[in-house]
């Protein structure tokens, strides 16, 4: 189905494919925390208290529970970044 080309139309009545949760999927907590970040490798110019990816795997793990949290209230196991 084509979008509209208003951006006005779109937003007024968006295609079911388009609309909150419809489009991608189950939210589900990922398998590996910061898979994008862990495939850097280390990184040069970190000058953070701890190493850059545990930091990174910190902040992705609750990152990705609060986001679940958020479409699904009875979440709360979220642990702190």
């Amino acid at each position: 189905e084509p979008l509209p080309a208003k951006h006005e139309d779109f937003w007024a009545n968006p295609t079911p494919a388009l609309r909150y949760g419809d489009f991608a999927g189950p939210a589900v907590i990922p398998d590996t925390d910061a898979a994008l970040p862990l495939q850097l490798g280390k990184f040069p110019l970190w000058q953070g208290a701890s190493p850059f990816e545990d930091t990174m795997k910190r902040i992705y793990g609750a990152t990705s529970h609060r986001a679940l949290a958020l479409q699904d209230p009875d979440v709360t196991d979220a642990p702190e970044a």
